[in-house]
């Protein structure tokens, strides 16, 4: 056993109740929700960080949000 673990962010419900897609809001000011979530599994040194996405306009928001992190 390598002792490598992966992270897996979930981020592709369609937030009915919120009214908005969760891994997109506010998060400490300067970040959305889901970019701050992979920040910290990538410092965690997770390996490989995968997250999935809704469909449409908010999972291409998500996209762009993490565009410059590499997961």
């Amino acid at each position: 056993m390598s002792g490598q673990a992966a992270g897996l962010i979930a981020a592709a419900g369609s937030s009915v109740r919120m009214g908005a897609c969760k891994a997109l809001l506010p998060y400490a000011g300067a970040t959305v929700f889901v970019e701050r979530i992979a920040q910290v599994f990538l410092a965690a040194r997770l390996d490989p960080v995968v997250i999935t996405v809704p469909e449409g306009d908010d999972g291409r928001r998500v996209e762009q949000a993490v565009a410059s992190l590499p997961v």
